[in-house]
């Protein structure tokens, strides 16, 4: 498809929210704006709020009404609600490639495979099936899979390596149809030739998009041959057009080359991230009330973001970011990770980990009333110091006897109840399926835990088990009814993928 959208350059001197709104309502000059048959597609979500909002009061101001836009992310040209076939997601993709990589003789792979290991234990096939993912990830997002780079003409010094790689893609693929999967990969492929837009829609907006992929590139290119109107605003300096190609992606060697429009009294260095971020807070602090209408803050280093959050938050100044919070910074998954490590080794010094966890305090707390994390604190580090043992079996069964009149063993007897119930918990999870065991676990942990949505950590939390949640329920309908099962195994992927 060589045809490119309509483009509109609009120059960054004012918001771009403000410069979106007068865009959009440029051509309605009644009281209502109908705006219905248009599909905006937006960086984030969060920016088609808060668009949404700005559309509504600008018509507002103008004593009118509006008919608002359609809008979503990119990813939506990938997406066919309506497909009968069911698309198995990251964590079931995830379990079929390791299902494939330790049933196939991988002896047969030679080229890709030279020299394998000498065990090929479950690790191995875990991070392997995550690099074959990505992979495919990859390749997807330029409308290609293993089998179309081998048959191309551009990998002749890997092409036996591309002909491994296309015949074991294969072998997963007939894998995840055997329970009627559909990989997530090739599902996007699929839609991207054949677009199923949202209905009523005759006219899609790229606005502000800066890393429009390939595959949704063809998207639109087909959709387009259909009668589609596609166009393209693009944000950027004044007489900026040549900074952009035809979709409204960056040409990276022009802004290489272009000089930063600052002084140097409008630089100022900071020693660290904590450093920057006190200096940020410090200075939005002049802004007052008006901070939200006139300050925006970007950052391209990932690290100073916590440091930002804290200082931000304690200098009482609200902030979103667009990326969310971390799934891996919440106590859930600092509760699944320590959980994994004990069914993977039950030693004593892993059982210890999680036991110091509030969440696992919580969970103590449902099945037995008497012990409380003070005691069983002081109880688990009586036993570490005083009798050293190094499995979880061996500490659950140890005996105590009061040698002296002034010794007390009340706090260890604490700690060996709580391990004993560990154990037990443990055993229970490594028969039961990894969808039923961890999620009657995880009742019992939040059983009575009460969450505020408006607080972000709280809200990052009901997302995370939310997540678990339907990942558990997707792994459970991607796993054949006779397969071997392991809820060790099992867990590892499901992190792997929250």
């Amino acid at each position: 498809m060589t045809e490119t959208p309509e483009t509109s350059y609009l120059t960054w001197d004012k918001p771009l929210l403000t410069s979106a709104t007068e865009w959009l309502l440029a051509g309605e000059t009644g009281t209502t704006a109908d705006l219905s048959e248009t599909l905006l597609l937006l960086p984030t979500q969060q920016a088609g709020r808060r668009l949404r909002e700005s559309l509504a009061a600008e018509m507002a101001k103008r004593g009118g009404g509006l008919f608002p836009p359609q809008m979503a992310t990119p990813a939506l040209m990938l997406v066919d609600e309506e497909s009968a076939e069911t698309v198995a997601d990251t964590v079931a993709c995830l379990w079929h490639w390791v299902n494939v990589l330790q049933s196939e003789s991988l002896g047969r792979y030679s080229a890709l495979f030279p020299q394998l290991p000498s065990g090929l234990d479950f690790n191995w096939c875990r991070l392997m099936a995550r690099s074959l993912h990505e992979l495919r990830g990859t390749l997807v997002d330029a409308n290609q899979d293993c089998a179309t780079v081998a048959e191309s003409g551009h990998v002749d010094p890997e092409r036996a390596r591309w002909g491994d790689l296309a015949k074991l893609e294969s072998v997963y693929r007939e894998s995840l149809a055997k329970v009627g999967l559909r990989d997530v990969h090739d599902a996007k492929r699929a839609v991207a030739a054949k677009p199923v837009l949202p209905k009523g829609i005759r006219r899609v907006v790229l606005m502000g998009v800066t890393d429009l992929s390939p595959l949704v590139q063809s998207a639109l290119g087909q959709a387009a041959e259909r009668g589609t109107a596609i166009e393209s605003a693009v944000f950027g300096p004044e007489a900026g057009e040549s900074l952009f190609d035809d979709w409204g992606r960056p040409v990276p060697e022009y802004w290489a080359k272009r000089d930063l429009p600052f002084a140097n009294e409008q630089l100022h260095p900071s020693l660290d991230e904590r450093t920057q971020a006190r200096d940020v807070a410090k200075w939005l602090g002049r802004y007052k009330k008006n901070v939200y209408q006139t300050v925006g803050i970007g950052t391209a280093d990932p690290k100073v973001i916590p440091h930002l959050e804290r200082e931000l938050g304690e200098a009482g100044i609200r902030y979103f970011n667009p990326v969310g919070q971390p799934v891996r910074r919440t106590s859930l998954h600092a509760f699944l990770q320590a959980l994994l490590a004990a069914l993977q080794n039950p030693t004593f010094a892993n059982a210890d980990a999680l036991l110091r966890l509030p969440d696992a305090w919580s969970w103590l707390a449902q099945l037995d009333t008497t012990i409380e994390p003070t005691t069983l604190l002081r109880g688990l580090d009586e036993l570490r110091l005083k009798h050293l043992p190094t499995e979880l079996a061996a500490a659950a069964q140890l005996e105590f006897v009061e040698r002296r009149e002034d010794e007390k063993i009340g706090c260890r007897i604490t700690a060996r109840s709580a391990l004993r119930l560990l154990q037990r918990a443990l055993a229970e999870l490594a028969k039961e399926a990894l969808p039923v065991g961890l999620a009657d676990m995880l009742k019992t942990v939040f059983a009575d835990s009460e969450f505020d949505s408006a607080k972000p950590e709280d809200e990052t939390c009901i997302g995370a088990i939310t997540g678990l949640n339907e990942r558990l329920a997707k792994l459970e309908a991607a796993v054949p009814p006779k397969a071997r099962r392991s809820s060790t195994a099992e867990l590892a992927l499901v992190l792997d993928d929250l």
